[in-house]
């Protein structure tokens, strides 16, 4: 995002190709006024939508979304909002700061909740009900690792499991799972595993 220029090069070279582009973007590198320049820079080429994360690259995924920032971003483009929606209430937060906005994006959050869609349309879940979903989820993505990539889907997991670790209320069980040797040992815990519930 420091070189607004390049970026325009190679969207002006996809655009040769018979494809819809869209890009995700921050509101920029470590300054906010990167991505409106980047937008104003693009503004004559072919973008379908322009996915924004509300923060800056620096950042990571470190404190909190900047939503006035995000507000304040005009463009031709249809602007997709991205960043921390990962609850209800986180939904209902943006969408009470920027009432205008009417695309979003999910990434992190659906990894970590993979409910949130269908609670944000209103669906509600017991307890028990969520945990079996999300129990669902992990045992699909275990299995489509280890179909993909043998034995290297523990690590995989492993990896995955810094999100997926803040939905669990059992500390301990986060610590066996991060301590197991193979793929079959996470498969068992995550089947047979009683104090497995979600937050």
């Amino acid at each position: 995002m420091k070189n607004p220029y390049l970026i325009k090069q190679i969207v002006e070279a996809v655009n040769e190709l018979p494809v819809k582009l869209s890009i995700k973007i921050r509101l920029g590198y470590d300054d906010f006024s990167q991505a409106k320049v980047l937008l104003d820079t693009l503004k004559y080429n072919e973008i379908s939508k322009v996915f924004l994360h509300a923060r800056l690259a620096e950042q990571f995924y470190k404190g909190d979304v900047n939503l006035k920032e995000f507000s304040l971003i005009n463009s031709n483009f249809p602007i997709v909002y991205n960043g921390d929606i990962n609850s209800l209430e986180a939904f209902q937060k943006v969408v009470s700061f920027l009432p205008q906005q009417d695309e979003f994006m999910i990434g992190r959050g659906a990894i970590s909740n993979p409910a949130i869609f269908n609670i944000i349309k209103g669906k509600q879940y017991s307890d028990d009900e969520y945990s079996e979903i999300f129990r669902a989820m992990l045992l699909d993505i275990v299995e489509n690792y280890r179909e993909k990539i043998g034995e290297f889907a523990l690590s995989q997991m492993k990896a995955l499991w810094k999100y997926f670790q803040y939905r669990i209320k059992d500390k301990d069980f986060n610590n066996k799972i991060f301590q197991t040797t193979n793929l079959e040992e996470m498969i068992k815990l995550l089947q047979n595993e009683n104090k497995y519930r979600m937050k």
